[in-house]
């Protein structure tokens, strides 16, 4: 399933937005293309577009159903305005369909049905599969994730909400509204019925040992392994940014970048909250911010002074009420720069980290195996060991990568070699 043309000129140009800016997220980003992305492993065990679109819904449930819900309040909107207009285009056979209205009952009462007895039945099932097993917990979030049920389950309970809705104030609606409504409806369920075969067919995938295995490993490298590498390289090229580049390129300047100061200094620029963390940095702002802070350094009137401008952050960590952005010795430094530092360095709230980790679902396949050996199985036991060692090995092949110095390399290896570390080619 390949992206839209509109799709793609869309990320092309939030791609040269933020090459443009030479942000953070684009070093990182720019590095797992180069690396991860052609790596011949990870192509082989790579997501359909299908596959990782419901991933994503059934990891945002929320931000999802609020999409859908605001898909169906559109086409109905549509479908309203040119309800006429499309009576004459349409064949008869489809635009003599106002019956639709009259089965609104039963397909309400057949989402009401998946929603209030087959889900919960399944479920439960997948529970008491895993109830008291030690990979309960991995294992629980990767079916949850891939089957989709969260996002069936909410776009269910909205559309029946949304249909109740309308049937309650189809008196005050004009016909042409009411069948545009249910039209909408219609195809809104069918979008469920879609998922709801989806999550099914992940279920009994599921409870197949191999295609299970085979589930844990594409979500293990398409999900858990990608993020952790993205987190590691944001970390590697803000901190290399801010201990090193910025330092070195303004050595013979009359303003010095600093990574940290035990002076304290008269100008703050911005406070970071103690439920926000520094997301991103957009180092040319910056750059440009800092020339400008030079030249006011060099005309002010204690220009025969060295001066400094520090950076007392990092990316992903945590905010404190005492840490500044950035604070300079410049007793006036000038808005235009302020501003730009402080629209430079991106904040988000922090949230707590629900997902996964490698060795998170490392630990969980150990798991398998102590539970074979409780249960005395010798069976279980070869296969669970099996599945480990190829769990192991795809993973390893899946890592790999040429550095900038050409040598064969490895994600697993680099850890946490963020300042000098040559990354891939």
């Amino acid at each position: 399933m390949k992206l839209s043309p509109l799709k793609l000129r869309e990320q092309n140009m939030l791609w040269r937005i933020e090459a443009t800016l030479d942000s953070v997220k684009y070093r990182a980003e720019k590095d797992i293309r180069e690396t991860l992305l052609k790596n011949r492993n990870f192509k082989n065990n790579k997501w359909p577009s299908l596959e990782r679109l419901v991933t994503w819904g059934a990891k945002n449930t929320i931000k999802a159903t609020a999409i859908i819900a605001t898909t169906y309040a559109i086409a109905t909107s549509l479908i309203s305005k040119n309800y006429h207009e499309l009576k004459e285009i349409l064949p008869k056979p489809i635009n003599s369909l106002d019956k639709v209205i009259e089965i609104q009952g039963t397909l309400l009462g057949t989402q009401a049905t998946l929603v209030g007895l087959i889900f919960p039945l399944v479920i439960a099932f997948i529970g008491i599969l895993l109830q008291g097993k030690s990979s309960n917990k991995a294992m629980w979030a990767i079916y949850k994730d891939c089957s989709g049920f969260m996002l069936v389950g909410f776009s269910s309970l909205t559309l029946i909400l949304s249909s109740t809705i309308t049937n309650a104030i189809s008196p005050w609606l004009e016909f042409h509204t009411i069948s545009a409504a249910s039209y909408a409806l219609t195809g809104w369920f069918l979008f469920n019925l879609f998922l709801s075969g989806w999550f099914l067919w992940k279920t009994i995938q599921f409870l197949h040992t191999e295609e299970r295995m085979n589930m844990v490993l594409k979500y293990s490298i398409n999900e858990v392994m990608k993020n952790g590498i993205r987190k590691r390289l944001e970390a590697h090229h803000g901190n290399s940014a801010l201990l090193k580049e910025l330092c070195e390129s303004t050595k013979k300047n009359n303003l010095k970048v600093k990574p940290y100061t035990l002076e304290e200094l008269p100008t703050k620029i911005n406070k970071i909250s103690d439920n926000q963390v520094v997301s991103n940095i957009l180092l040319r702002p910056i750059k440009f911010s800092i020339s400008i802070l030079n030249i006011q350094a060099r005309i002010s009137e204690d220009k025969n002074n060295e001066h400094t401008l520090c950076f007392s952050i990092k990316i992903n960590d945590k905010g404190h009420p005492d840490i500044k952005i950035a604070e300079t010795s410049l007793s006036k430094a000038n808005s235009l720069s302020k501003a730009i530092i402080k629209y430079s360095i991106r904040t988000s709230k922090i949230k707590p980290s629900k997902s996964l980790s490698v060795a998170e679902i490392v630990s969980a396949l150990f798991g398998q195996l102590e539970d074979s050996l409780k249960e005395n199985n010798s069976n279980q036991f070869q296969q669970s060991r099996d599945e480990l060692i190829k769990f192991q090995k795809e993973i390893e092949k899946s890592c790999q990568f040429t550095n900038e110095q050409g040598k064969p390399d490895n994600w697993l290896l680099v850890g946490s070699r963020v300042i000098d570390y040559p990354l891939g080619k």
